[in-house]
């Protein structure tokens, strides 16, 4: 046999393709449940933390429903419940509708009480701005001085009636009560100047009228019972 055919015949089986190792499979890095299990409690913890708030703003639509229909007691009810909220007690809001619901009872001590306590604490009215802008603050002096003119006490009355009128000089319940006030005192040129601010207003426009020949019939009294006295003296 030739050397070549020995060289064909020694030379090597062409070597097969050795065997990648297999990919370990990969595991979770925390198993499903206890995700689950962490799941549960931040949704927990979600609700836990949210209760407060959910109470308040329920407890609140509560307040403002009984009102709108007119059941003031049970508003006030629900105002009471607030009032124990935190910072509840010194929340404007709370404490001017609590003088609004006493003020529709007819328990005008308390519904002055409560609107005192809103002026007091006026500037802590909540405001989603949070910036730079002048903010505008409510102002509960024409609503005191509504329970003072409904007690008949106008002198208290008109002292917080021009507090309003200083606040806001176009406040038109000040004005209005003013003009009845001065009505009452029979200052009836005073009246006028009071009347004539809400005189084109819908809401007023009626009331005003009526005090306006209220108002004639008083002026000409006079005349008429002097006319009558100079006809009788000149008749004998």
């Amino acid at each position: 046999m030739s050397s070549s055919q020995n060289l064909m015949t020694a030379s090597p089986k062409p070597s097969q393709p050795s065997q990648l190792p297999k990919p370990k499979e990969g595991k979770d890095l925390l198993p499903v449940e206890v995700l689950i299990a962490i799941f549960i409690i931040v949704e927990v913890l979600i609700i836990w933390l949210m209760a407060p708030q959910f109470t308040r703003e329920f407890t609140r639509w509560k307040s403002l429903r009984y009102a709108s229909k007119g059941n003031y007691r049970a508003a006030a009810e629900e105002l009471q419940k607030l009032l124990e909220s935190p910072n509840g007690a010194k929340n404007p809001t709370f404490l001017g509708e609590l003088g609004n619901c006493y003020y529709n009872l007819g328990d005008f001590d308390k519904s002055i009480d409560y609107y005192k306590q809103a002026q007091e604490n006026r500037m802590n009215i909540v405001t989603e701005l949070d910036d730079d802008s002048p903010h505008e603050y409510p102002d509960f002096n024409a609503m005191i001085g509504l329970g003072y003119f409904r007690k008949g006490e106008l002198d208290k009355a008109e002292e917080y009636f021009q507090k309003a009128l200083e606040a806001n000089r176009l406040d038109k319940v000040a004005h209005m009560k003013l003009g009845e006030i001065e009505f009452k005192r029979g200052n009836y040129l005073k009246a006028i100047d009071y009347f004539k601010f809400v005189a084109r207003d819908p809401a007023y426009e009626k009331a005003v009228r009526e005090y306006y020949q209220r108002i004639e019939a008083e002026l000409f009294k006079g005349v008429e019972d002097a006319g009558s006295e100079a006809a009788t003296t000149a008749s004998k």
